[in-house]
């Protein structure tokens, strides 16, 4: 699911943004989940490293699409490593907003989005096992 252009704009009045070169660790597979991200430019590619060493390219994000959810929303690590693809500009959505907001929701709405991010961290885990790549130095 991507976001339209409106949403875009609504996002960076109220989300502060980051910048990223080409080849930057956003964060790796087993980190905690600090922030979620929104793609303003760029590409983000989420990855996995096997126990084999094999690196397995889950799929590249682009404008409007968001990661880092489901660590930050459930407290979970990190299930996979995001690494910019090309110069990148992020929004960041800060746990405390995401908190605040979800305290607000609906208690049916809350405890579906927790029971469909749970079910999708298992479905990670069980397709794409593996540890983060060791190649790619984490942007300071």
């Amino acid at each position: 699911m991507t976001t339209t252009v409106s949403d875009l704009n609504a996002f960076a009045t109220v989300l502060p943004a980051i910048s990223f070169t080409p080849n930057k660790v956003i964060f790796r597979e087993g980190d905690s989940g600090d922030n979620a991200f929104i793609v303003l430019s760029g590409e983000v590619i989420i990855c996995t490293l096997t126990d084999e060493g094999e690196l397995i390219h889950l799929t590249t994000l682009k404008r409007g699409q968001l990661f880092g959810e489901l660590a930050l929303l459930n407290e979970f690590v990190r299930t996979a490593t995001a690494i910019t693809e090309t110069g990148c500009e992020l929004l960041v959505v800060r746990p405390a907003l995401l908190r605040s907001k979800f305290a607000n929701a609906d208690p049916v709405l809350k405890f579906w989005i927790e029971y469909l991010s749970e079910r999708v961290v298992d479905l990670s885990k069980r397709v794409a096992p593996g540890k983060p790549p060791k190649s790619v130095q984490k942007q300071q």
